[in-house]
Protein backbone atom coordinates (compact mmCIF):
# COMPACT_ATOMS: atom_id res chain seq x y z
CA UNK A 1 0.00 0.00 0.00
CA UNK A 2 2.81 2.37 0.88
CA UNK A 3 4.55 1.66 -2.42
CA UNK A 4 1.33 2.36 -4.36
CA UNK A 5 0.81 5.62 -2.46
CA UNK A 6 4.39 6.81 -3.09
CA UNK A 7 4.24 5.83 -6.76
CA UNK A 8 0.96 7.70 -7.23
CA UNK A 9 2.36 10.83 -5.56
CA UNK A 10 5.55 10.64 -7.60
CA UNK A 11 3.53 10.46 -10.81
CA UNK A 12 1.43 13.45 -9.75
CA UNK A 13 4.49 15.55 -8.98
CA UNK A 14 6.07 14.60 -12.31
CA UNK A 15 2.98 15.46 -14.35
CA UNK A 16 2.37 18.73 -12.52
CA UNK A 17 5.78 20.42 -12.39
CA UNK A 18 5.70 23.83 -10.77
CA UNK A 19 6.48 26.35 -13.47
CA UNK A 20 9.08 28.92 -12.49
CA UNK A 21 7.86 32.42 -13.22
CA UNK A 22 10.51 35.06 -13.54
CA UNK A 23 11.10 38.46 -15.06
CA UNK A 24 12.09 38.36 -18.71
CA UNK A 25 14.08 41.26 -20.17
CA UNK A 26 12.97 43.21 -23.21
CA UNK A 27 15.03 43.04 -26.38
CA UNK A 28 17.77 45.59 -27.08
CA UNK A 29 16.63 49.21 -27.39
CA UNK A 30 13.38 48.47 -25.55
CA UNK A 31 12.47 49.12 -21.93
CA UNK A 32 10.11 47.15 -19.77
CA UNK A 33 7.90 48.80 -17.20
CA UNK A 34 6.43 46.50 -14.60
CA UNK A 35 3.65 48.07 -12.57
CA UNK A 36 1.37 46.96 -9.78
CA UNK A 37 -1.49 48.16 -7.59
CA UNK A 38 -2.28 47.88 -3.91
CA UNK A 39 -5.69 48.90 -2.60
CA UNK A 40 -6.15 50.14 0.95
CA UNK A 41 -9.86 50.47 1.65
CA UNK A 42 -9.27 51.81 5.17
CA UNK A 43 -7.67 54.95 3.73
CA UNK A 44 -9.81 55.05 0.57
CA UNK A 45 -6.70 55.02 -1.56
CA UNK A 46 -4.75 53.02 -4.06
CA UNK A 47 -1.00 52.65 -4.10
CA UNK A 48 0.93 52.35 -7.31
CA UNK A 49 4.41 51.06 -7.98
CA UNK A 50 6.34 50.89 -11.25
CA UNK A 51 9.88 50.09 -12.29
CA UNK A 52 11.54 50.71 -15.66
CA UNK A 53 14.35 48.35 -16.64
CA UNK A 54 16.49 47.89 -19.72
CA UNK A 55 17.45 44.71 -21.58
CA UNK A 56 20.15 43.94 -18.98
CA UNK A 57 17.69 44.26 -16.10
CA UNK A 58 19.23 47.52 -14.91
CA UNK A 59 16.87 50.02 -13.31
CA UNK A 60 16.39 53.21 -15.30
CA UNK A 61 13.68 54.69 -13.08
CA UNK A 62 11.01 53.73 -10.56
CA UNK A 63 8.20 55.29 -8.59
CA UNK A 64 5.82 54.70 -5.70
CA UNK A 65 2.68 56.77 -5.55
CA UNK A 66 -0.37 57.12 -3.35
CA UNK A 67 -3.64 58.14 -4.99
CA UNK A 68 -6.45 59.16 -2.68
CA UNK A 69 -9.27 57.85 -4.84
CA UNK A 70 -11.99 55.34 -3.98
CA UNK A 71 -11.57 52.85 -6.81
CA UNK A 72 -12.52 49.21 -7.07
CA UNK A 73 -9.96 46.57 -8.04
CA UNK A 74 -10.47 46.72 -11.80
CA UNK A 75 -10.57 50.52 -11.93
CA UNK A 76 -7.42 50.69 -9.78
CA UNK A 77 -5.61 48.26 -12.08
CA UNK A 78 -6.45 50.38 -15.13
CA UNK A 79 -5.49 53.60 -13.32
CA UNK A 80 -2.12 52.07 -12.42
CA UNK A 81 -1.40 51.34 -16.07
CA UNK A 82 -2.29 54.94 -16.94
CA UNK A 83 0.06 56.26 -14.22
CA UNK A 84 2.85 54.06 -15.59
CA UNK A 85 2.31 55.37 -19.10
CA UNK A 86 2.51 58.96 -17.86
CA UNK A 87 5.68 58.12 -15.92
CA UNK A 88 7.35 56.52 -18.97
CA UNK A 89 6.55 59.63 -20.97
CA UNK A 90 7.99 61.89 -18.25
CA UNK A 91 11.17 59.79 -18.06
CA UNK A 92 11.51 59.82 -21.84
CA UNK A 93 11.49 56.15 -22.77
CA UNK A 94 9.69 55.67 -26.06
CA UNK A 95 10.08 51.97 -26.90
CA UNK A 96 8.27 50.31 -24.04
CA UNK A 97 6.61 47.10 -22.92
CA UNK A 98 4.15 47.75 -20.11
CA UNK A 99 3.89 44.55 -18.14
CA UNK A 100 1.39 43.88 -15.37
CA UNK A 101 -0.34 41.07 -13.58
CA UNK A 102 -3.92 42.10 -14.42
CA UNK A 103 -4.89 39.93 -17.37
CA UNK A 104 -8.26 41.66 -17.73
CA UNK A 105 -6.66 45.10 -18.17
CA UNK A 106 -4.05 43.73 -20.59
CA UNK A 107 -6.74 42.01 -22.64
CA UNK A 108 -8.98 45.06 -22.93
CA UNK A 109 -6.12 47.43 -23.81
CA UNK A 110 -4.91 45.05 -26.54
CA UNK A 111 -8.50 44.59 -27.78
CA UNK A 112 -8.59 40.87 -26.97
CA UNK A 113 -11.82 41.55 -25.09
CA UNK A 114 -14.28 44.37 -24.58
CA UNK A 115 -13.75 46.63 -21.56
CA UNK A 116 -16.31 46.58 -18.78
CA UNK A 117 -18.28 49.83 -18.70
CA UNK A 118 -16.61 50.88 -15.43
CA UNK A 119 -13.24 51.28 -17.17
CA UNK A 120 -14.15 51.85 -20.84
CA UNK A 121 -13.38 55.60 -20.78
CA UNK A 122 -10.11 55.04 -18.94
CA UNK A 123 -9.10 52.32 -21.41
CA UNK A 124 -9.77 54.59 -24.39
CA UNK A 125 -7.55 57.24 -22.79
CA UNK A 126 -4.82 54.65 -22.23
CA UNK A 127 -4.98 53.55 -25.86
CA UNK A 128 -4.62 57.18 -26.99
CA UNK A 129 -1.63 57.77 -24.69
CA UNK A 130 0.08 54.64 -26.00
CA UNK A 131 0.05 56.17 -29.49
CA UNK A 132 2.50 58.84 -28.26
CA UNK A 133 5.25 56.22 -28.00
CA UNK A 134 7.46 55.10 -30.89
CA UNK A 135 6.70 51.49 -29.98
CA UNK A 136 4.53 50.35 -27.09
CA UNK A 137 3.04 47.04 -26.03
CA UNK A 138 1.02 45.88 -23.07
CA UNK A 139 1.55 42.35 -21.84
CA UNK A 140 0.52 40.13 -18.97
CA UNK A 141 2.88 38.53 -16.46
CA UNK A 142 2.04 36.27 -13.56
CA UNK A 143 2.33 37.89 -10.14
CA UNK A 144 5.69 36.23 -9.30
CA UNK A 145 7.24 37.85 -12.39
CA UNK A 146 6.15 41.28 -11.15
CA UNK A 147 7.74 41.24 -7.69
CA UNK A 148 9.69 44.56 -7.68
CA UNK A 149 6.61 46.48 -8.86
CA UNK A 150 4.56 44.80 -6.14
CA UNK A 151 7.11 45.88 -3.51
CA UNK A 152 7.00 49.47 -4.80
CA UNK A 153 3.19 49.51 -4.59
CA UNK A 154 3.37 48.20 -1.02
CA UNK A 155 5.99 50.83 -0.15
CA UNK A 156 3.55 53.55 -1.24
CA UNK A 157 1.33 52.71 1.75
CA UNK A 158 3.64 55.02 3.73
CA UNK A 159 3.33 57.91 1.27
CA UNK A 160 0.92 60.80 0.90
CA UNK A 161 2.21 61.76 -2.53
CA UNK A 162 4.87 60.09 -4.59
CA UNK A 163 8.58 59.42 -4.80
CA UNK A 164 10.66 58.69 -7.88
CA UNK A 165 14.09 57.22 -8.41
CA UNK A 166 16.03 58.01 -11.58
CA UNK A 167 19.13 55.97 -12.49
CA UNK A 168 19.12 54.26 -9.12
CA UNK A 169 17.58 51.17 -7.61
CA UNK A 170 15.18 51.79 -4.72
CA UNK A 171 16.46 50.05 -1.60
CA UNK A 172 13.24 48.06 -1.05
CA UNK A 173 13.55 46.31 -4.42
CA UNK A 174 17.32 45.97 -4.62
CA UNK A 175 17.45 42.28 -3.71
CA UNK A 176 14.52 41.41 -6.01
CA UNK A 177 16.15 43.21 -8.95
CA UNK A 178 19.52 41.59 -8.19
CA UNK A 179 17.81 38.20 -8.09
CA UNK A 180 16.20 38.83 -11.51
CA UNK A 181 19.56 39.88 -13.01
CA UNK A 182 21.33 36.83 -11.57
CA UNK A 183 18.69 34.56 -13.13
CA UNK A 184 19.33 36.27 -16.48
CA UNK A 185 23.03 35.43 -16.29
CA UNK A 186 22.18 31.78 -15.63
CA UNK A 187 19.99 31.55 -18.75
Amino acid sequence: MLDLFQTANLKLSQTNPKEEVRWEPPSDLWYKINNDTAIFESTISIKVGAIIRDHDGQVEAAFSKALLVPLGQLEAEAKTLEESILFASDVGVWDVIFERDSKIVCDVVTRCSEPPSTISTLIEGIRLKLQDFQRARVSHVLRHGNHPAHLLAQYARHLFGYITWIDETPYMVESAVTHDVMLLSLS
